[in-house]
């Protein structure tokens, strides 16, 4: 059975305005999960200076901005969120470690 869907983007946002604010990083180490609409960072690389591998942060219309920080390095995990719970498993430190923190948010 071949499944088929359609992805549609709504808009882009280019701008030399964009805000990265201190202590914030977006690459590849980094994962995403969306709530409410919004897109919550969580980790990053540590390879270099200046990744981030304990930020939680959230992306804006025009921006990034850091919400808190992690209490453990996650680089090159993987994340989901599930009923509310969110797993921040299989980091490149701990490959069979999944942790999970339920998530409280106003709809």
């Amino acid at each position: 059975m071949n499944i088929r869907f359609k992805i549609y983007f709504l808009e882009e946002v280019l701008s030399n305005d964009f805000d990265f604010q201190g202590g914030v990083y977006n690459d590849g180490g980094t994962c995403a999960i969306i709530v409410n609409g919004n897109a919550i960072l969580f980790g990053g690389d540590d390879m270099e200076d200046i990744m981030e591998p304990r930020q939680i942060s959230v992306v804006y219309r025009n921006g990034i901005r850091r919400i808190n920080t992690l209490p453990f390095d996650f680089v090159y995990g993987r994340c989901h969120l599930n009923n509310g719970t969110v797993f921040l498993c299989f980091d490149y430190y701990d490959e069979k470690l999944c942790r999970t923190r339920y998530l409280h948010y106003n709809n």
